[in-house]
C-alpha cells in the first residue's frame, strides 16, 4: 500500500506501492507531477492543485531535479572500476506499444550509476546498483540496462525468461530511492527517500544468505 512520506500545502510524496498504476484515478485530488512504472515502487511526486502542478513540472523539464534509484541487474555490470554512465537514444519500438529500445533517431537519454555491490546466486551474477537517470525518458532504466546486456532482474517485459525463472524475484527489482531538489515555492532544499518495500528486502536478503 502506497504511504505519504512528506506533505506541505503545495504537494505530496508517496512511497508508491509496486502494481499501482500512477494516474490521477488512482490518486484523486491530486495531480501527477511525473510516473513511475506500474512494477517500480518508491517516490512519487503529485501537486496539491492545478496550478501548483507546472512549477513542479518544471524541475523535471529543466534537469534541476536527482533521482536516485536502487536496482539489481543480471551480470557483473562493470568489469573493472565501480562508477558508470550510459548515453543511447531510446525510441518506442513499431508495433510493441509497451516496449521501448536503444534506437539511432531515439531521443537523447543519459543514466549514470554506482556499483553498490556483487553477487553470485544459483550461479547467476547479479549487480545491486545505485542508479541516476539524467533525463526521463519512459522505461530509460530499464532500456538502458538491457542494452548493455544487463537486464533488471525480474524484468518481465525486457529480462530474459530462463534467467529470471531461476532468479524468481517478486517482480521487478528497481525502486525509486529519492528526489532532491529546491522547493519552487519555498526556496527549501530537500532530499525525499522512499524506504525499500518488504518484498524486494526479503528477496535482497535471500540473496545476501546464499549469495556465494
Amino acid at each position: 500500500m502506497s504511504n505519504t512520506i512528506y506533505e506541505d500545502k503545495y504537494f505530496v510524496a508517496i512511497n508508491k506501492a509496486p502494481g499501482v498504476v500512477a494516474d490521477n484515478v488512482n490518486f484523486p485530488g491530486l495531480y501527477l507531477i511525473h510516473r513511475l512504472d506500474k512494477d517500480t515502487s518508491g517516490v512519487l511526486l503529485l501537486a496539491k492543485d492545478q496550478s501548483y502542478l507546472d512549477r513542479f513540472q518544471s524541475l523535471f523539464k529543466n534537469r534541476t531535479i536527482k533521482k536516485t534509484y536502487l536496482g539489481l541487474f543480471f551480470g557483473h555490470v562493470l568489469d573493472k572500476g565501480k562508477n558508470g554512465f550510459i548515453e543511447a537514444p531510446i525510441k518506442r519500438i513499431p508495433n510493441f506499444r509497451e516496449k521501448f529500445g536503444v534506437v539511432a533517431n531515439g531521443r537523447p537519454s543519459q543514466t549514470a550509476f554506482k556499483v553498490l555491490r556483487y553477487f553470485k546466486y544459483k550461479g547467476i551474477d547479479l549487480s545491486l546498483v545505485e542508479v541516476y537517470p539524467l533525463t526521463g525518458r519512459t522505461h530509460q532504466i530499464r532500456v538502458h540496462f538491457t542494452y548493455r546486456h544487463h537486464p533488471v532482474v525480474g524484468d518481465r517485459i525486457y529480462g530474459p525468461a530462463r534467467l529470471n525463472d531461476e532468479v524468481l524475484s517478486p517482480r521487478q527489482f528497481l525502486h525509486a530511492k529519492a528526489i532532491a531538489f529546491r522547493h519552487p515555492y519555498t526556496g527549501e532544499v530537500l532530499r525525499i527517500e522512499a524506504a525499500l518495500p518488504e518484498d524486494l528486502r526479503s528477496f535482497l536478503k535471500i540473496i545476501e544468505r546464499f549469495s556465494g
